[in-house]
């Protein structure tokens, strides 16, 4: 009995370890990712100061923090500010980082 808490008291500091881990180790690709994906897809510029990714906060979603948001259009909109933002947040759900082609946002919150 004793060493069953043992291995499951591993596993699961182990497990938490590593969701804390992912979202520094992955920061610099997963930022460059974020901004050239939405200037792809998007008709718009947008600029951010920071990304942050957590997959404990919400758990069991993982949340999405852009910092000092912008927006600009582009073609006849070129010059005009769409949107400016301290802070935007998205949440979804955490096995969505698998699957990105069917991403579910459960929520989008604007500071």
């Amino acid at each position: 009995m004793k060493k069953v808490v043992m291995v499951g008291g591993i596993v699961f500091i182990s497990l938490m370890m590593i969701l804390i881990s992912i979202p520094f180790i992955f920061r610099g690709a997963l930022l460059e990712k974020t901004r050239t994906a939405i200037n792809r897809d998007l008709n718009v510029n947008i600029e951010f100061k920071d990304l942050r990714i957590s997959l404990i906060k919400d758990f069991p979603k993982a949340s999405l923090m852009l910092s000092q948001v912008l927006v600009t259009g582009k073609a006849e909109f070129a010059g005009d500010t769409l949107l400016s933002v301290q802070s935007l947040r998205t949440s979804f759900g955490l096995f969505d980082l698998f699957t990105p082609d069917d991403l579910t946002i459960s929520e989008i919150i604007l500071n």
